[in-house]
This record gives C-alpha cells, structure tokens and sequence, in this order.
C-alpha cells in the first residue's frame, strides 16, 4: 500500500463514467469492472446521479440499474482530454 496515491473523485468518476458508456450496470458490476470497492462505487454514483451524470434505469428491492446521460457523456469527453 505504501507508494500508492489515493484516487481523485475525478479519477473515479471518469471509471465508472467509461463502465456506464458501453452498457448499464448495478452497482456490484461497476465496483468489479472497475476493482472499486462497492461502498465507494455507490457513494460515487450518488453524487453523479445529483448532478444528472447517471441515472437509475431500473430499480428493484434487490438491485438498481444505472445509465449514463448525455450530459454524462458531455462530461466524460470534458474530464479524459
């Protein structure tokens, strides 16, 4: 662990922003895809889905579906450059 720096919420963002541009995932799919931890995938979608980055597709009691908006993707192109 020692040498490893701590990952920007830019950094994050922009992975879970990639997971999302190819299909929908869960929360569980994006934390695997991405070798994130699942508590910090889930906060992180939060706060994209505040800012209409994400969206919930789908919502059931044992899962939830998330998608990217178009100014989610808006904000992908911004954010890799």
């Amino acid at each position: 662990m020692f040498g490893t720096r701590k990952r920007t919420y830019r950094e994050i963002q922009s992975l879970i922003l990639k997971t999302l541009k190819k299909e929908r995932h869960t929360v569980y799919e994006i934390a695997k895809e991405t070798s994130l931890h699942f508590h910090v995938v889930n906060h992180q979608l939060i706060l994209l889905k505040g800012q209409d980055y994400v969206n919930l597709d789908f919502e059931h009691k044992s899962f939830r579906l998330f998608a990217i908006t178009e100014k989610g993707l808006k904000y992908l192109r911004k954010i890799t450059r």
